[in-house]
């Protein structure tokens, strides 16, 4: 089903503030006007993404992007991070996201942890590294054209 909202507008979650996710995914439509994101909306005051995706298409007006629609630094002591995280760039029509890295949808779904994979999922020494750093025993990458999945 679509996220549909206004601001602080996200896939799995609008607006994070002091916060960590690990291990997530979201799948489905977002649309929202500002900070919209496939994952999350906004990040502030030391929230953490680790190793999650989002595949969908998003839709919004300002600070709109793939994984996250808009990051707040409020200095060096309320940094915000996301870590080895992705969005499909082919579903989402976004090539730009405050944080997270973009993959086609032939990476994300023939990627396991540490696939070098060209734009077509196929090997390729200088291609884009998938899932780094992930655990297998935590997502399950399945056959061919799956995305992961939590086991």
């Amino acid at each position: 089903s679509q996220v549909d909202g206004t601001d602080n507008v996200g896939g799995f979650a609008g607006l994070l503030v002091l916060s960590e996710i690990r291990n997530c995914y979201s799948h489905g439509p977002v649309q929202g006007n500002n900070y919209t994101g496939g994952f999350a909306g906004s990040l502030r005051s030391s929230s953490i993404i680790y190793n999650s995706y989002s595949v969908g298409l998003v839709e919004g007006a300002d600070y709109t992007g793939g994984f996250v629609g808009r990051i707040d630094d409020i200095g060096e002591d309320f940094e915000n991070e996301v870590i080895n995280s992705y969005w499909d760039t082919t579903v989402s029509l976004q090539v730009e996201s405050a944080d997270g890295e973009g993959r086609t949808t032939a990476q994300m779904k023939a990627g396991t942890p540490g696939d070098i994979l060209d734009e077509d999922g196929n090997p390729d020494e200088d291609g884009d590294v998938m899932y780094s750093d992930w655990d297998d025993t935590i997502w399950y990458f399945g056959t061919n054209n799956n995305y992961p999945r939590l086991w």
